[in-house]
């Protein structure tokens, strides 16, 4: 008996366990749209959005590599604040908007977010927001998506294989591995007071079953050259997921 009324606590306590667990039922009516982040400069954390009115999401990007995947808001709008000290009377933080970005449906999608030059001293920094569809469909396995972060606004001519195309300022451009190689050779000119200069050459990874995207930067500035115009062309490369396993099918054998 008592080995019995055992069991039956043990399938108690494990039912209410897995039942902790399982997510909240969402009242959406189509599911969420889903992204990613990268930061095209320094890293960003210390903002948040509202996923869902009254639940803030705090929201981070890094250089070196995407983020974890967030839940949009429904319909897509992505409106990104900085909390700041409170006014007296007041006593809760203030939100300042410093960023907004409308994501369409499907996606995924990916956020290229960047810190302003133009933020005013002594006032939250505000970010620069740009969405680009994420999804294997639009960036699939065997190509590349270069994003020109050049200063000054700086156009760009890159060239990958045999396709040789400009990527404006602040916007990127998707190319396809030029062949079956495990390497491809970039090529970076861009567009001087004296015309367009080459200021990159070197070869990247192009793996099979891989994605890559390349984000074209100018190289720091420090004391002595403080306005460099080399390019840094850095890389970021992942693998296909694998498809979704079908349906098992499983041979049977009976007795006549």
């Amino acid at each position: 008996m008592k080995t019995f009324f055992y069991r039956v606590l043990v399938l108690v306590i494990t039912a209410m366990s897995s039942a902790s667990v399982l997510p909240a039922q969402s009242d959406r009516a189509e599911p969420p749209v889903l992204f990613r982040t990268l930061a095209l400069g320094e890293s960003i954390d210390g903002v948040f959005y509202e996923v869902r009115p009254g639940k803030a999401v705090a929201l981070s990007a890094a250089r070196g590599g995407f983020s974890a995947a967030y839940e949009s808001p429904e319909g897509g709008r992505v409106q990104i604040y900085r909390e700041v000290p409170p006014i007296p009377p007041e006593t809760k933080p203030r939100r300042v908007p410093v960023a907004e970005a409308q994501l369409g449906k499907g996606g995924p999608w990916l956020l290229m977010l960047v810190t302003s030059p133009d933020s005013r001293s002594g006032e939250p920094k505000r970010i620069q927001a740009v969405a680009v569809d994420d999804s294997w469909d639009v960036h699939p396995v065997k190509t590349i998506r270069v994003i020109n972060y050049l200063r000054w606004r700086a156009r760009a001519a890159v060239k990958i294989g045999g396709s040789a195309v400009e990527v404006p300022a602040g916007q990127s451009q998707i190319f396809s591995y030029p062949g079956e190689s495990e390497e491809s050779w970039v090529q970076v000119a861009v567009l001087e007071d004296e015309g367009w200069v080459m200021r990159a050459s070197e070869p990247k990874a192009t793996f099979a079953k891989t994605r890559s995207t390349l984000i074209l930067s100018h190289v720091p500035p420090t004391r002595e050259e403080p306005t460099p115009r080399g390019v840094v062309i850095s890389s970021l490369i992942e693998i296909a997921p694998k498809p979704p396993a079908g349906p098992v099918t499983v041979a049977q054998s009976g007795r006549r």
